[in-house]
């Protein structure tokens, strides 16, 4: 994709991105380091999109707690929840399991 910005052309920039970077000045949400690191490992597009969804089903069954205040205890509950409440399997459990631990793959 080519972006312009300040009379600069851009090919690597993602627009979004880099209009988020620029109106904010801030640290990316987490969401967007998630995605980072899944493009650094080379995942595909559908992986880092099941990955994303994983991660914002793991917040909102914490009660909306932000990752760094959870810890070994929330992050083994969610798998389990998944199956007593979601009645879902084990690939379904492990797949929630692992995008949670790729969390903290290089995140802050």
């Amino acid at each position: 994709m080519r972006v312009i910005v300040n009379g600069i052309v851009d090919f690597r920039s993602d627009a979004r991105e880099l209009m988020r970077i620029m109106t904010t000045g801030n640290e990316p949400k987490l969401e967007d380091q998630l995605r980072a690191v899944q493009r650094r490992k080379h995942y595909s597009l559908k992986t880092e999109e099941t990955y994303v969804g994983w991660y914002r089903r793991y917040v909102l069954w914490h009660g909306k707690r932000h990752p760094r205040e959870m810890g070994e205890a929330e992050v083994e509950a969610f798998p389990t929840g998944l199956a007593v409440e979601g009645k879902v399997g084990a690939k379904t459990q492990n797949q929630a399991l692992n995008a949670v631990l790729s969390l903290g793959d290089g995140l802050g």
